[in-house]
């Protein structure tokens, strides 16, 4: 999924990805920073997204909130391959 300027980000998510990013958004205007990161299943494969929230102030009140999202599905897939071989080791 390529997301461009104003393109409704919830449409493009399925049910419980859309929830979640909801009540992160909602915590991010409270005033809370996140970092997140989301297992995103597509058939047969998983990815790994880091998400990381930020409101943005105005002065003092909270005007919007901006999301960055970082595919780390290889980094993840070599943490996972270098666990099996430790254990092998063992």
């Amino acid at each position: 999924i390529t997301l461009q300027k104003g393109m409704p980000v919830l449409d493009v998510m399925n049910r419980p990805q859309a929830a979640m990013f909801k009540t992160l958004l909602n915590r991010t205007f409270k005033g809370e920073k996140i970092s997140q990161v989301v297992e995103y299943p597509n058939g047969s494969i998983t990815f790994y997204f880091l998400m990381n929230y930020n409101p943005i102030y105005q002065g003092e009140k909270i005007t919007g909130a901006s999301l960055f999202v970082q595919d780390i599905t290889e980094l993840r897939n070599a943490q996972e391959a270098l666990k099996k071989y430790a254990t092998n080791l063992e």
